[in-house]
C-alpha cells in the first residue's frame, strides 16, 4: 500500500493504491484519488482494502506491505479482524514497553531485518 501524486496537467492527484508484488514489479490492484493532498485517512484504507477483498480473499494475501504513515489502531486492528497479515514501517520515536525503537535497533547492521510481532 502506497500514496503517490501525479499531476494531471495542473491537478495534483493524490492517489492510494493497493498492489501486488510479481516478478520484482508491483502491480496495482485497487486505487482511489484522494480528495485532499497528504495522507489518507484510516476510512479510505479500509474502504480501498475492502474493495479488493470483494474479488480476492484475505487467505490468498501473502502480507499488506506499507511505509508509517500508514499507522493507527483503528487501521490494524480492521487488518487482523480481515486477518490480514501486515508489516508496517514504525517511526523511530515509536514506544515499546517504555523503550524507543531505535534504541531496540541500534545495533542492526545494513541488510538486515528485525521485526517486532504482535499476536493475534
Amino acid at each position: 500500500m502506497d500514496h503517490t501524486t501525479w499531476h494531471y496537467g495542473q491537478t495534483p492527484l493524490n492517489i492510494l493504491v493497493l498492489g501486488a508484488l510479481l516478478g520484482g514489479v508491483v502491480i496495482p490492484l485497487v486505487w482511489s484519488i484522494l480528495p485532499h493532498q497528504g495522507n489518507s485517512c484510516t476510512a479510505a484504507r479500509i474502504l480501498l482494502v475492502a474493495r479488493l477483498l470483494k474479488v480476492l480473499p484475505a487467505r490468498r494475501w501473502a502480507v499488506v506491505i506499507a511505509d508509517r504513515e500508514f499507522v493507527g489502531r483503528e487501521w490494524c486492528s480492521f487488518l487482523r479482524w480481515k486477518r490480514i497479515r501486515h508489516c508496517i514501517r514504525i517511526r523511530e520515536n515509536t514506544r515499546i514497553e517504555d523503550e524507543l525503537v531505535r534504541d531496540l535497533f541500534t545495533t542492526l547492521q545494513l541488510a538486515v531485518l528485525r521485526g517486532i510481532f504482535r499476536g493475534r
